[in-house]
């Protein structure tokens, strides 16, 4: 499961009723992973997703991948397909790959090379039946109990469903509506944020809590003061990145002005801080937006909850000397109902 994406996508060679002509009749589609450089293609399939554990259904899209390639020069232009590099470099696609199986939960990821990545694809947003009984606006048939849209992501694993009772102690984030890719309601921005690099002033920037990497990714302007190092990239070993040197202090603030929310901050190379990246790449640009990706090490310390209705992202601070299941794989789905 991956906030840093949008959107499940499953090997068409690992779907047991997959058919090329009765595919094709569907939108074409591409997911392009920014920190991998891979781009999975195929077609845009609706299918019903079964939660077992929990006894819910949802209704989404799923992209049956038919190509898989690493394109490291995309563009979001280029579509479903890799060009040639610049220096003429060409990336052979793997036709019909296997054990591709990724459930993207994220929100706001349209604008990196993900336009296709918009709500009606969020499997946990799309909840169609609990406990056999069909949802009809939200609600079983005699109107007796509704869900409100929402999950939470915690040690335990995954809950679907807001309730006055599992929203207590979180402080929320107010996130803007992102409508240049769709008018669905529920289409959200990043998280709005403040960086503050080495005591820094703080800068304005959007943040992504990603649990699909173990390292982060930092955009700064060149003035902001820094040490770096050119140093081989953990994601690709043959491809050196800057990265931060050890002994820098990070402070990551929630909000889009202050008085903002909870804090999360960190000294790179502190092996002791279970909430550290693996590894801070940074980027100095003037033209992008500060921007960070923490990276799937800030669950160990915080909560994370998102509302696609009244478009909030809510963190809630918890004992960090609990080590947190959900990195380690494990973890399960709970649905709470709230009373119509």
């Amino acid at each position: 499961m991956d906030t840093g994406s949008t959107g499940l996508l499953v090997s068409a060679s690992d779907m047991a009723d997959y058919d090329p002509e009765t595919a094709s009749r569907y939108p074409k589609g591409w997911q392009y992973y920014s920190s991998s450089n891979k781009l999975s293609s195929g077609n845009w399939i609706p299918k019903k997703i079964s939660f077992i554990e929990a006894n819910v259904t949802a209704t989404v899209p799923v992209l049956a991948v038919t190509a898989s390639v690493i394109c490291p020069w995309y563009k979001e232009s280029d579509g479903s397909s890799c060009p040639t590099s610049p220096n003429g470099t060409s990336a052979v696609p793997t036709p019909m790959p296997t054990h591709i199986r990724y459930m993207g939960v994220g929100f706001g990821r349209e604008y990196n090379h993900q336009p296709q990545g918009t709500p009606d694809k969020v499997s946990l947003i799309n909840i169609d039946s609990i406990d056999e009984k069909p949802l009809k606006d939200g609600c079983i048939a005699d109107g007796s109990e509704c869900l409100n849209e929402g999950y939470i992501i915690h040690d335990a694993g995954v809950t679907i469903g807001l309730t006055a009772e599992n929203t207590k102690g979180f402080r929320f984030v107010k996130l803007a509506l992102n409508h240049s890719w769709t008018d669905d309601p529920r289409d959200w921005t990043q998280t709005a944020g403040c960086i503050s690099l080495n005591g820094a002033p703080c800068q304005n920037s959007t943040l992504l809590l990603d649990t699909g990497i173990s390292r982060a990714y930092l955009t700064l302007p060149p003035s902001v003061p820094m040490d770096v190092v050119e140093a081989p990239s953990k994601s690709h070993p043959d491809r050196p990145v800057l990265k931060l040197t050890d002994g820098q202090n990070i402070t990551v603030y929630f909000g889009s002005e202050e008085p903002y929310i909870d804090g999360y901050q960190f000294t790179t190379g502190d092996k002791e801080d279970e909430l550290v990246p693996d590894q801070v790449t940074v980027t100095k640009s003037d033209q992008k937006q500060p921007y960070i990706n923490t990276g799937r090490h800030f669950y160990r310390g915080f909560d994370v909850l998102y509302d696609p209705i009244g478009g909030y992202l809510g963190i809630r601070k918890k004992d960090t000397t609990e080590r947190s299941m959900l990195h380690e794989g494990r973890g399960q789905m709970v649905v709470n109902q709230a009373d119509h």
